[in-house]
């Protein structure tokens, strides 16, 4: 699945993000010698560093963490926390404590100007953690098991389910992240609803920005709730001509 090109977030595995990060956006030296004095005033770093070294292209896994996510995950085996079995962890709880500490220091040393900024930054990990959870993507296994059994077929209730009360609000940060039609999303239009025969779950299948493809929302029925969603192209699937 293509990353979007006009995604309004970025948020990293510790809830930060890097698209509202002075540091990620700074690219003049002027730039990056005010961040590198900001990250020293509020003790982000020992020292004030050269601008160059505080250019910065955002998270990745190669890359030390503040809170010790990645090597958290690595140990997990999974890419990212809301994909694994003990998400949310103490770890998730440390981190947010930690941050408000953090927070706490910048009110002290920081203008209006400079505090707001990294709070939309680094401050809004909560929230930003919470829309984590509501994006996990299913590997195509996991879809596959969420539909009736061999013999058995998805039944259409399109007409008479009830929708997740959750369910648009979600598909909103679906937006920055899968290839959805954000009209669509908008103006509260989906293409069916299905449930299996078991009746453990159902399928909700928005549109897509190109014919015969969708952003399946999986809904699992015995905890009332979204389990995840699938990016399905049926294009891809049963080779049909767009």
């Amino acid at each position: 699945m293509g990353e979007k090109s006009d995604m309004k977030e970025l948020i990293t595995l510790c809830g930060d993000d890097c698209l509202k990060c002075p540091r990620y956006n700074a690219k003049t030296d002027a730039e990056l010698s005010a961040c590198a004095e900001l990250w020293f005033r509020t003790g982000w770093r020992d020292r004030v560093l050269p601008g160059e070294e505080m250019r910065c292209g955002g998270c990745a896994p190669e890359k030390s963490c503040t809170y010790g996510m990645t090597d958290c995950t690595a140990r997990h085996g999974v890419p990212e926390c809301n994909m694994c079995a003990e998400f949310p962890c103490g770890k998730i709880e440390e981190l947010l404590e930690r941050s408000r500490r953090y927070e706490k220091k910048c009110e002290e040393v920081c203008t209006p100007e400079e505090l707001s900024a990294l709070r939309a930054a680094f401050f809004n990990k909560e929230n930003n953690l919470k829309k984590i959870s509501i994006m996990r993507e299913l590997s195509k296994e996991q879809y596959l098991s969420t539909m009736s059994k061999p013999g058995g077929k998805m039944r259409d209730i399109t007409k008479t389910a009830e929708l997740p009360p959750e369910l648009w609000e979600r598909a909103e940060v679906l937006i920055n992240i899968t290839p959805i039609s954000e009209d669509s999303v908008r103006e509260r239009q989906l293409e069916a609803v299905y449930e299996n025969d078991e009746r453990t779950f159902r399928h909700v299948l928005l549109f897509g920005e190109k014919k015969n493809c969708y952003v399946v929302v999986v809904v699992d029925l015995a905890e009332n709730s979204i389990l995840g969603f699938y990016p399905l192209d049926l294009n891809e699937e049963y080779g049909i001509n767009e």
